[in-house]
């Protein structure tokens, strides 16, 4: 990110070196379909669908049963299901409501689960009322083009904005993508760090992603989003979701023909690890 691009007050740009390396966790390629048995069979039309074995292992990992979790962006609800499914009790937003709805849908699936679910609501101001969260494990939404950074980068987030928009992406006020993206997601984890029970921990699933040899780093520039919001960076898993393409061949081909260049291919998928430094 250019000296430019900061706001001001915001801490140096950080060099990948500065977090610490938690290493592998070895979790199986997306393309397994048996680890979707359980949810609706609609859950695999959401392309930033986050892989349930990944999420359950740090479900394990971060909390105990009886504790409560948090995803303040739920998307289908793979945290809540698979949390519901180990014994926490879990909160939950999406501000879409059709993939809300979906997740509520989802998390019926489940015996016995104990979970609230704001649909249709922004989880900067929902947080306000959530506390003594054991873990928030979550994945931001891809930016768009705006305040990308390098002019090729531009192009690479505008492509994608692209298609996510072909798929009905909503980017309507609120929604964290709308205006300064940046600047949304610290607020969000800002509005995390109270919602979370001492030591308890964020976990934030993001990737990073090449096109044409051009790598956008969109990990560390989350980082530095933690980090501004007053987080430690406890640390980084690393390639824990190995991948050879952009989701599936279906949206490969549909990228193609929509935009007439090379579709991207993911790099890696990675785990932030933070906790508030307070």
């Amino acid at each position: 990110m250019s000296a430019e691009a900061r706001l001001p007050g915001f801490a140096p740009p950080l060099i990948e070196s500065e977090i610490p390396d938690l290493g592998d966790l070895h979790i199986e390629p997306r393309s397994s379909s048996s680890c979707w048995r359980g949810y609706n069979r609609e859950s695999l039309k959401h392309v930033g669908r986050n892989h349930p074995v990944l999420v359950r292992r740090l479900v394990e990992l971060f909390s105990r049963p009886g504790d409560t979790i948090g995803d303040p962006l739920a998307g289908i609800g793979t945290v809540l299901v698979e949390g519901a499914r180990l014994g926490r009790s879990g909160w939950g937003c999406e501000f879409d409501a059709r993939y809300g709805i979906l997740a509520c849908r989802n998390v019926e699936l489940v015996d016995g689960a104990t979970v609230r679910l704001e649909v249709g609501k922004d989880a900067r101001s929902e947080l306000k009322y959530v506390g003594g969260l054991a873990c928030i494990i979550t994945s931001p939404p891809y930016p768009n083009a705006h305040d990308a950074g390098s002019s090729e980068k531009q192009e690479v987030l505008r492509q994608k904005a692209k298609l996510h928009a072909g798929q009905g992406y909503r980017i309507a006020p609120g929604h964290l993508l709308h205006g300064n993206w940046r600047t949304n997601f610290i607020e969000l984890w800002q509005a995390c760090r109270p919602a979370l029970a001492y030591n308890g921990v964020l976990c934030v699933i993001t990737k990073d992603w090449v096109e044409e040899d051009q790598r956008f780093d969109f990990t560390r520039i989350v980082a530095e989003g933690i980090r501004d919001a007053g987080y430690e960076l406890v640390g980084r898993h690393w390639r824990v979701v190995d991948r050879v393409g952009f989701h599936t061949f279906g949206h490969r081909t549909q990228y193609r023909k929509k935009t007439g260049r090379v579709p991207l291919f993911i790099d890696h998928e990675d785990v932030i690890i933070a906790r508030s430094a307070e």
